[in-house]
């Protein structure tokens, strides 16, 4: 009966392992929804928030942060707020402090652990990026230009010739877009000495084939084996000190929420289900979250390192007493001797 009991255990674990890997890479992937999930610090001066609602028509935050109403804080219209999965996205903006400006660029980060980081230095974006482009590009390979269609107007002019002022009767026999292609390409083959990458178009012949542009190999090793680009935002990165002088965080350290949901049945408040800390509303009404953000200082810190990790084999849980075949309660004698 037990071994039975086994067979049919093992088979529940494999089919439920063939339900995740269908969906998910593997079971880590499938199993990191906590860090999209519930409420997260973002590095951008701001919190955000994701829960799981498909059958709601609305969603906000209610909590101490905003006197509990339903309207201040809500998700967005569109895809910038509800996808068509059921998921919604509420993005809780920290506010500046009186007599502070707006930060200078939209992607500013800040280091919420750290008092200072890379950007209290006082950097600038356009010398980093300036920095980042001599580093990363060699000479030509990068050219400014006024209009996304520069590129490509001139890449046109190559290929079929200038727009001049010529007449239909001027013009003589045109030949067709392929073959003025062919005779491009062709030209094209002994540049050697050109730094720019080399691309061609693959075209399979179908009606509604999608053009697939590729590099040959040669371009394709070359930027294989280039470093990284350098991390502008990363170098801008601010401290915290910075981050406290000028803004007021948008939801503080162990302020109540809860998220608010309308839908075809009416409102309903309701606990996150993502939420990392949750008590019982002293009055005995229904329970909250609390949002759990301590400053650095408060934060525990371990006082001893982990254990180390034995090669020989470890117990995680056992169930002594439901361990043998027998109608009876097992003893751990009896699952010394019979199961190991």
């Amino acid at each position: 009966a037990f071994a039975q009991f086994l067979r049919d255990r093992h088979k529940a674990l494999k089919d439920r392992r063939w339900e995740l890997y269908s969906r998910f890479i593997d079971l880590k992937e499938g199993s990191s929804g906590y860090e999209l999930l519930g409420m997260h610090r973002h590095r951008q001066h701001r919190v955000d928030f994701m829960d799981w609602a498909p059958g709601a028509r609305y969603c906000s935050l209610i909590g101490d942060f905003n006197q509990w109403s339903a309207t201040e804080n809500c998700a967005r219209e569109g895809h910038l707020g509800h996808d068509d999965f059921g998921y919604w996205f509420v993005i809780l903006e920290d506010k500046l402090r009186e007599g502070q400006e707006p930060d200078e660029y939209f992607f500013q980060e800040y280091n919420y652990v750290d008092d200072y980081d890379k950007g209290d230095n006082g950097v600038d974006a356009k010398d980093l990026i300036r920095r980042m482009n001599e580093e990363y590009w060699e000479p030509g390979e990068v050219t400014s230009r006024k209009s996304r269609w520069e590129t490509v107007a001139k890449l046109y002019e190559q290929m079929f010739g200038p727009n001049g002022p010529q007449t239909e009767e001027e013009l003589g026999e045109i030949p067709d877009a392929e073959t003025r292609y062919k005779n491009w390409k062709a030209t094209q083959k002994d540049e050697s000495s050109s730094s720019s990458p080399s691309y061609d178009i693959i075209d399979t012949g179908q009606e509604f084939d999608i053009f697939n542009v590729v590099t040959d190999r040669a371009s394709f090793e070359k930027f294989q084996a280039k470093a990284t680009p350098l991390a502008y935002w990363v170098e801008m990165r601010k401290g915290r000190k910075a981050w406290i002088e000028k803004y007021v965080p948008a939801i503080s350290h162990k302020d109540k929420y809860r998220i608010y949901f309308n839908t075809p049945d009416g409102a309903l408040e309701r606990v996150p289900a993502w939420a990392t800390y949750v008590l019982p509303d002293a009055e005995g009404m229904q329970s909250y979250a609390v949002h759990w953000e301590p400053p650095p200082e408060e934060i525990y810190k371990w006082r001893f390192g982990r254990p180390k990790v034995k090669g020989s084999l470890r117990i995680y849980e056992c169930h002594v007493g439901i361990s043998g075949s027998e109608q009876k309660i097992s003893s751990f004698q009896e699952f010394t001797s019979n199961v190991f």
